[in-house]
């Protein structure tokens, strides 16, 4: 995972955990846009929606409640 904007979870003598540990250590715009392409790189395709758990025969009387469960899954 690619630093934002040169801050640190280190810390720093200045007491700011935010704080760039110094100028010459700042991220220039080429590593930030190529730390992006890499994570477009990695999103999923497209997947239509389907029944992960399928839903199960069951027998009831007639005129009572029935429950049914699925798991549907999917991504846009």
């Amino acid at each position: 995972m690619a630093m934002i904007s040169g801050l640190s979870g280190r810390k720093s003598s200045t007491g700011s955990p935010t704080s760039p540990l110094n100028a010459e250590k700042l991220e220039s715009e080429e590593d930030v846009s190529q730390a992006f392409l890499e994570a477009v790189a990695e999103e999923k395709p497209h997947v239509k929606p389907y029944f992960s758990k399928t839903i199960r025969d069951l027998e009831v009387v007639e005129g009572s409640a029935a429950r049914f469960d699925c798991k549907i899954e999917g991504k846009l």
